[in-house]
């Protein structure tokens, strides 16, 4: 019986290996390692998905003005979209028809004549610096549908004086 093996099936030739019940220190520094490249992988895509959503919410935010100069360079391209625009009232310029409005928008180095029938705000005078919003016709007029003042950036705070009192409580 040489050549025939008499060994059965729990003899340690057929089975497997047990497995090791510890696996070693280098084992569990790879685990380690492991889940710590998965929570700075996690981390990352939190502060990119944080940062893309900030830059979304400024660019959306952020309002820019073309200035009369630009506009015309835009040339036909420019006519019909919705943009603002930026400059002084020119001096002289201003003319009012019952709601209708019309003046000249200046960078000091082009301009643009302005419609609105919408109003413009009180601050609203000849040499102030406004910003209105609207489209560029091809009639070479830029309608407005709203006109915004700029104003300068001194704060002046109310005269002092004597505070009036009221004779009796105002609530009552």
């Amino acid at each position: 019986m040489a050549d025939t093996d008499l060994r059965g099936a729990d003899s340690p030739a057929m089975s497997t290996p047990p497995a090791p019940t510890d696996a070693g220190p280098s084992a569990s520094v790879a685990r380690r390692r492991s889940r710590r490249t998965r929570t700075v992988v996690a981390a990352g895509v939190i502060v990119a998905a944080l940062a893309w959503i900030a830059v979304s919410a400024l660019r959306s935010n952020l309002v820019y003005y073309k200035t009369p100069t630009e506009l015309l360079r835009l040339g036909p391209s420019g006519t019909g979209q919705q943009i603002r625009l930026g400059g002084v009232v020119e001096p002289g310029s201003l003319c009012t028809r019952g709601t209708a409005i019309r003046f000249i928008l200046t960078d000091l180095r082009s301009s643009v004549t302005v419609a609105t029938s919408r109003g413009v705000p009180q601050l609203f005078a000849e040499g102030r610096g406004v910003i209105a919003e609207g489209a560029y016709g091809r009639d070479h007029v830029f309608h407005a549908s709203d006109v915004l003042v700029k104003h300068n950036d001194s704060y002046a705070p109310p005269a002092t004086g004597p505070i009036p009192h009221a004779a009796a409580p105002a609530c009552g």
